[in-house]
């Protein structure tokens, strides 16, 4: 997926329309894949957004741990927002792994 692609059809489609039912304190993650580096990390900037790097996945701080803090942030990020969004998400592949959504409108059991 292109930057231009995931900008528009994840970004504008899917999460800038929904950032406020998200939450005020709303920060997005990402792997610094390619379609999420300069021109994405540019165009989340100038709307508002906060954009979190992370660590590179061989840090001797993170090794072994990061699986944990992406599910912790993954909990936090997801536990308010509706079902219909994080259904969206789950469908671009923004979630990882085998995850459900239950009534309560958490992602994560």
């Amino acid at each position: 997926m292109t930057a231009e692609k995931y900008r528009n059809q994840v970004l504008i489609a899917i999460v800038y329309p929904h950032r406020l039912q998200m939450g005020q304190d709303l920060t997005l993650m990402h792997d610094n894949a390619r379609p999420h580096t300069m021109t994405v990390t540019s165009w989340l900037q100038d709307h508002g957004l906060s954009v979190l790097n992370p660590i590179g996945f061989k840090s001797g701080d993170f090794a072994g741990q990061s699986e944990h803090a992406w599910d912790m942030l993954q909990r936090r990020a997801f536990k308010n927002v509706p079902v219909n969004i994080a259904t969206e998400f789950q469908l671009f592949g923004i979630l990882a792994g085998p995850r459900t959504i239950s009534r309560s409108k958490t992602l994560i059991n």
